[in-house]
């Protein structure tokens, strides 16, 4: 049967191959009952490997440091502008100030079964500023496009605390050697960038980090990740701008969607134009709406309005 694959680099899994699959069986489980079949990451191996020796090698490399995630941060200078790139369906965003990069919050590019969606132009922007990145979770179309662009590894990264995949262990034991992992430590701290705060969901999408930039134009921009809004360590609290959880995706329960403001707001929903999941649902439209968020801004392409990095 004819296959796409992702395969193993040095820093983590790359982007599609072709291939064939001529056998499969199932890896054993220790559990009784066995649970459903689920896969074990994103890349093939020519030996079954044991589930428990895969587990033990996708935790975070733990290190002692007199430099925690906090101080990371708090030497970022506030904000005057949000960019969210267009990456086809994944999360890359950019915090610019007088036009300059000062913090990105994730740094994906989509799963090798949407890649027909992913950038093929040129960054607008300069990446190889070396500037903190806060990872929202570890999943793939939040942190891949570090695979292929060396400077975001040279990166200083502020983590959230999670089992991870083999390509994101990979990655992770890569930024560790080099003194470039901190793992937040939980809870929610206050910076003159924004608040970063812990989400208190459930599996990987709602155990992450959240963002609340506060803009040098007094204007608050939520970055939620993939979190469901209602775990989301800030509260209720109206903000100017949003990018909405989850590409627009179906929502688990009926988000606590934050209330817009009845002036300058503004959401945008990041996702590639035909992508897999038929993200953006239109539940999810539905209630960012009943919240008073009209009119999102797309970054694939929807109708005449061409496929582009937005801004907030």
């Amino acid at each position: 049967m004819r296959a796409w694959f992702a395969s193993f680099t040095e820093h983590g899994a790359t982007d599609r191959t072709e291939g064939r699959i001529v056998a499969a069986r199932r890896l054993f489980s220790s559990i009784d009952p066995a649970p459903r079949l689920s896969s074990l990451g994103s890349t093939p191996a020519l030996e079954p490997m044991l589930p428990l020796a895969i587990a033990s090698l996708c935790r975070l490399p733990q290190r002692n440091s007199p430099v925690t995630a906090n101080d990371v941060l708090a030497r970022v200078q506030p904000a005057d502008t949000v960019l969210v790139h267009d990456v086809g369906q994944g999360s890359f965003n950019t915090l610019l100030r007088n036009g300059k990069p000062c913090l990105h919050f994730d740094v994906g590019s989509p799963t090798v079964f949407n890649w027909k969606g992913e950038r093929r132009a040129p960054f607008s922007l300069d990446l190889k500023e070396r500037v903190p990145v806060v990872l929202s979770h570890w999943d793939w179309d939040h942190f891949h496009a570090a695979i292929k662009i060396e400077s975001l590894r040279r990166c200083r990264w502020v983590v959230p605390d999670q089992v991870v995949g083999p390509s994101a262990a990979r990655l992770a034991i890569g930024l560790a050697k080099a003194r470039r992992l901190y793992v937040w430590a939980g809870g929610m701290a206050s910076f003159a960038v924004g608040d970063v705060g812990e989400c208190a969901g459930v599996r990987r999408n709602g155990t992450g980090l959240a963002l609340r930039a506060h803009l040098t134009n007094g204007r608050t921009v939520l970055l939620a990740g993939d979190a469901d809004y209602d775990g989301i360590p800030f509260g209720s609290s109206a903000v100017d701008g949003l990018v909405a959880t989850h590409h627009g995706g179906r929502p688990r329960n009926r988000l606590a969607v934050p209330p817009a403001p009845r002036s300058r707001a503004s959401y945008v929903i990041s996702y590639g134009y035909a992508n897999v999941y038929n993200h953006p649902h239109n539940e999810s439209l539905t209630l960012h709406s009943g919240s008073g968020w009209l009119d999102p801004v797309r970054t694939a392409k929807f109708g005449a309005t061409k496929r582009g990095d937005r801004y907030l």
